[in-house]
């Protein structure tokens, strides 16, 4: 059973429906779309009330999906393998260039060994298919890099302002 990551605690349950791109969506609750569908889709589902998450990878164009970002409240970026990164990319670019605030979710092939730096690129959550205790060790990775000299989408102020007002040791 998937374990979700977000904002670095294990959550006891997701609220997010994936719905397939061939399947009926329910009238209320969040839900999760593929891109595809979205595009096809969108007059109907922009009114929608309950909140919508949009599932993309990383041959949709980050220029088509970032105007769009703040009508969702989840973006899924989908990893398909570990050598794909993608997504990374679109993760800065949503971050930084759109300024997206919701909720960005690694979804697909999460490895322990990349959860940090899927944060650094702005990341907030994950969602992990290899059970409880892979989740717990993927967890505990987010605090192995304690110290980034690079600027982060989610940091509030370079390092040496963290230093300087005392946030991190010298």
């Amino acid at each position: 059973m998937p374990v979700l990551i977000s904002d670095r605690r294990i959550q006891p349950d997701d609220a997010w429906l994936m719905i397939a791109d061939e399947a009926p969506i329910p009238q209320e609750g969040p839900v999760v779309l593929g891109w595809d569908r979205w595009i096809l889709e969108q007059e109907t589902l922009r009114g929608r009330s309950d909140p919508l998450g949009i599932r993309v990878n990383g041959d949709v164009p980050i220029q088509e999906l970032g105007p769009q970002a703040e009508r969702f409240d989840l973006i899924a970026l989908e990893f398909p393998v570990a050598t794909d990164g993608r997504c990374y990319s679109h993760a800065r670019v949503l971050r930084t260039q759109y300024r997206f605030r919701g909720e960005l979710r690694a979804v697909g092939n999460v490895l322990r060994d990349q959860i940090a730096f899927m944060e650094r690129v702005g990341i907030n959550s994950f969602l992990l298919d290899q059970g409880r205790s892979y989740a717990e060790q993927a967890l505990a990775a987010l605090g192995e890099i304690s110290v980034a000299y690079q600027t982060a989408p989610l940091d509030t102020l370079p390092r040496i302002r963290r230093r300087l007002a005392g946030a991190e040791p010298a």
